[in-house]
């Protein structure tokens, strides 16, 4: 439980960190290019992780292809465009508020799919984590709508779409796999995808092909830590804590991103707002009441398993 959460925490760091750090690569490289680039890398990472860590087969026992594919291919080859292209067409305080909405959407999917309400206890967590979200990204001295919106807001609500039923039918269709296999081998037909995506955008001119080459050592290091921070790291992680305490409860942790962004953004010299810090502070409260939750209904039940 606590390797869980500490995992997820990373994750939302790493994850928050996308924002800030896209919207400084965005002007010089397209979002096709950041999109495929960060799985193209990532994903060997992850198979050489895997022959290393893991013996036998890299796919064990017999498994649908269409699945991987399907997986692979909503799940990143999707996910990652939507998102990325999201970002680029959104003010990155919005972008950030509408990420907060990762548990509802979360929800949302799970309820699509398995035709199950949200546990009882899980919705108000969403609900003041949602709020601390909002609170989070809001300006009230902004003149007009306090939110900027452009368009690509709605590109990242089915990029959290497409993240949400990737995440829980790897668990359901893969069941018995580790999740370093589920994360390396979804990646594989996940990576096809993206840089198909990117070599029809550019055959429609809305990428550029060939892509600059990151030259000076601050591009290299933002390019290596979207490709290890948020992919190789970031998705392992999400899939373990996702495999120990589902995808609602995990994705609540989503909601820390706004938080990571707008303490990267301090770093840089943005210092927080008082509703931002509000906002923070509703946000782990969210998180924390979701996790006492789960722990004392998992304590509860086994002590009536014990009592059987």
């Amino acid at each position: 439980m606590i390797a869980a959460n500490l995992g997820l925490l990373l994750t939302a760091i790493a994850w928050g960190s996308l924002i800030p750090v896209l919207n400084l690569l965005i002007p010089q490289w397209d979002p096709y290019f950041l999109a495929a680039i960060r799985y193209a890398l990532g994903t060997p990472v992850f198979l050489l992780l895997l022959l290393v860590v893991e013996n036998g087969r890299l796919v064990p026992g017999p498994v649908s292809w269409w699945r991987l594919w399907l997986l692979g291919g909503v799940g990143i080859g999707l996910f990652a465009p939507l998102y990325t292209l999201g970002i680029a067409h959104s003010n990155p305080i919005t972008a950030a508020v509408i990420g907060s909405t990762g548990p509802a959407v979360a929800a949302i999917v799970a309820w699509a799919i398995y035709r199950t309400p949200p546990e009882r206890g899980t919705v108000p967590a969403i609900l003041l984590a949602i709020a601390g979200g909002v609170l989070a990204t809001y300006d009230p001295g902004r003149s007009g709508v306090p939110f900027d919106l452009r368009g690509g807001e709605v590109l990242i609500l089915l990029a959290s779409a497409c993240w949400a039923w990737y995440s829980l039918m790897a668990q359901h269709w893969l069941r018995g796999w580790s999740q370093l296999r589920i994360c390396g081998i979804t990646m594989v037909p996940g990576s096809v995808v993206l840089i198909a995506v990117y070599l029809l955008a550019s055959l429609t001119g809305a990428a550029h092909l060939p892509p600059a080459v990151p030259s000076t050592a601050p591009e290299l290091g933002l390019f290596a830590w979207i490709i290890f921070a948020s992919v190789v790291t970031g998705v392992f992680l999400w899939h373990f804590g996702v495999g120990r305490l589902g995808v609602v409860v995990a994705s609540l942790f989503l909601n820390l991103a706004p938080v990571a962004a707008i303490l990267i953004s301090a770093a840089l010299g943005t210092r927080p707002t008082a509703l931002q810090l509000l906002g923070g502070a509703l946000v782990i409260g969210g998180v924390l009441q979701a996790q006492l939750r789960h722990l004392l209904g998992a304590r509860s039940a086994k002590r009536r398993r014990g009592v059987a």
